[in-house]
């Protein structure tokens, strides 16, 4: 989780173990857990209106695909929310760019990247793709 405390004898031994930039991200996740899969798995116990309105929850599929999408990003986020459209919302800021992926009940995928000078851009993307996460590390000058 975050704030956790790993002890620098174990950060140590699992740099010793690793031999590549995967194996030790792998090695160090084994430490600490995945941070987020505890939050997104929270946002399956919501129920409808959760937000004070009328938000539905985040789906299995929902929580599923960004879970999937954080696994491949390589890229921590900054913020991993349930959306009030029905859904997840993941933002990821660097250098004063912003890159949201709204990951709806319905299925379709949504990119906003915004600079913060011009007007942003948005655009359906798929979870699937492996270019997806390789376009937001590049948009935020990763």
């Amino acid at each position: 989780m975050p704030g956790t405390l790993i002890p620098a004898d174990e950060i140590v031994a699992a740099m010793g173990r690793a031999t590549t930039y995967e194996g030790l991200k792998a090695e160090l996740t084994a430490l600490v857990g995945d941070p987020w899969s505890a939050k997104l798995q929270s946002f399956a116990e919501l129920s409808a209106g959760w937000d004070g309105y009328n938000a539905e929850p985040p789906s299995s599929e929902a929580i599923a695909s960004a879970r999937q999408l954080l696994a491949s990003a390589d890229l921590p986020p900054t913020r991993v929310a349930p959306s009030v459209i029905g859904g997840v919302g993941i933002t990821f800021k660097k250098n004063g760019r912003k890159a949201y992926l709204e990951l709806t009940n319905a299925g379709p995928v949504s990119l906003l990247l915004s600079d913060g000078v011009s007007e942003p851009h948005t655009e359906p993307v798929s979870v699937e793709d492996p270019a997806l996460p390789v376009k937001v590390r590049e948009f935020l000058g990763e």
